[in-house]
C-alpha cells in the first residue's frame, strides 16, 4: 500500500488564514506605534520651544520682538529673525511644522499674547498652546490634524 505525503487543501487554507490574521494585527500595531512616535516628537518639540521661549522672554537686555504668525516646516534654525530671537537656540526637527506668534503689547485678557502649535508631518494629531494677555494659558493636546498640509 502506497501512502501519499503532503498537506491537504484544508491545512494549507488554515495556515494562510492564520498568517493573514497575524499580518493584519502586525500592520495595525505598527500604525499605532508610528502615530504614537510622531506625537511623542511633537510633544518634545513643544516642550523645547516653550523652554526656548522662556529663555527669550527672560533676557532683560533687549526689547521683546513682535512675532506675527510664523510657520516653518524646514528643519533647522527658525528662519524668521524675530522668532529666532524669541525662541533662543530652538531648532525645528525633521518632519515637523512649527507655528508661533507673540504680541508683546497684549496686556488684556481678550487678546492672544503667545501661541505655539506643533504638527508632526507623519501623524494625525497636533499640540497647540495659547497664552492670553492676562497670563491665562491653555494647552490643547491631541488635536485632530492632517500632518503638515
Amino acid at each position: 500500500m502506497h501512502k501519499e505525503s503532503g498537506f491537504t487543501l484544508i491545512e494549507l487554507l488554515a495556515v494562510i488564514a492564520i498568517l493573514s490574521v497575524l499580518s493584519f494585527m502586525g500592520i495595525t500595531a505598527f500604525a499605532t506605534y508610528k502615530s504614537s512616535a510622531a506625537y511623542a516628537v511633537a510633544e518634545q518639540t513643544y516642550a523645547d520651544s516653550r523652554r526656548a521661549m522662556e529663555a527669550g522672554l527672560n533676557d532683560i537686555d533687549r526689547e521683546l520682538p513682535d512675532v506675527s504668525l510664523v510657520s516653518q516646516k524646514a528643519k533647522g534654525m527658525l528662519q524668521d529673525s524675530g522668532a529666532r530671537s524669541l525662541f533662543v537656540g530652538f531648532m525645528v526637527p525633521d518632519n515637523v511644522r512649527f507655528t508661533a506668534s507673540f504680541d508683546p503689547t497684549c496686556e488684556e485678557e481678550g487678546c492672544e499674547r503667545s501661541m505655539i502649535q506643533v504638527n508632526h508631518c507623519l501623524g494625525k494629531e497636533a499640540i497647540r498652546w495659547v497664552q492670553f494677555g492676562n497670563g491665562l494659558d491653555i494647552l490643547f493636546d491631541h488635536l485632530a490634524s492632517e500632518g503638515c498640509n
